[in-house]
């Protein structure tokens, strides 16, 4: 019976109720992120705010700053996690560092103080500490999604969609 490794993101659970915070511009709001095996980036994932306005988009880069892949979120509704799933999933490296993020070009969002003061790890992915990380939950402002590397330590409940590129089988016999 072949398994096929799971989908999984970086953030399981909701948030705690986090009032949302409101800025004046635009922003792309991001985490660094990766996973201890190699696979594939299936989309990105945000957690909205309670007041939802403009357009949303969904980006997945390099530590270096290369854009991996984008898209538009459709059907986005409060309180609740959106996901964006890319029309062609990006492999992706082994301990290597990228970035998940997504644009508003609507000026509330969820974040949260100092939330990444230690490293979050789910199944191979890992998010790590602001200190390990050189500043982790990233931002950039602009009208249009830009590679976010400004860091004050919040976490802007970005998230990503990931499945190992591992498959397991268990043989039953040999013909």
């Amino acid at each position: 019976a072949l398994q096929v490794p799971s989908v999984i993101p970086l953030v399981p659970a909701a948030p705690a109720i986090v009032p949302p915070t409101n800025e004046d511009a635009s922003v792309t709001l991001g985490v660094k992120f990766s996973s201890s095996v190699s696979g594939f980036v299936k989309g990105v994932r945000f957690f909205s705010p309670d007041n939802i306005g403009g357009t949303y988009t969904g980006q997945l880069w390099s530590a270096g700053g290369t854009l991996l892949a984008s898209g538009t979120f459709t059907g986005v509704t409060t309180n609740a996690w959106q996901e964006l799933v890319f029309t062609t999933p990006v492999l992706i490296a082994a301990n290597t560092t990228y970035i998940a993020s997504y644009h508003t070009t609507g000026t509330t969002y969820v974040g949260t103080a100092g939330g990444f003061a230690g490293a979050f790890t789910n199944g191979s992915l890992t998010a790590p500490d602001n200190a390990s990380a050189g500043g982790n939950g990233v931002y950039a402002y602009g009208g249009t999604p830009v590679f976010p590397t400004n860091s004050v330590g919040g976490n802007y409940w970005a998230d990503v969609i990931f499945a190992s590129n591992i498959y397991t089988f268990n043989l039953t016999g040999i013909q």
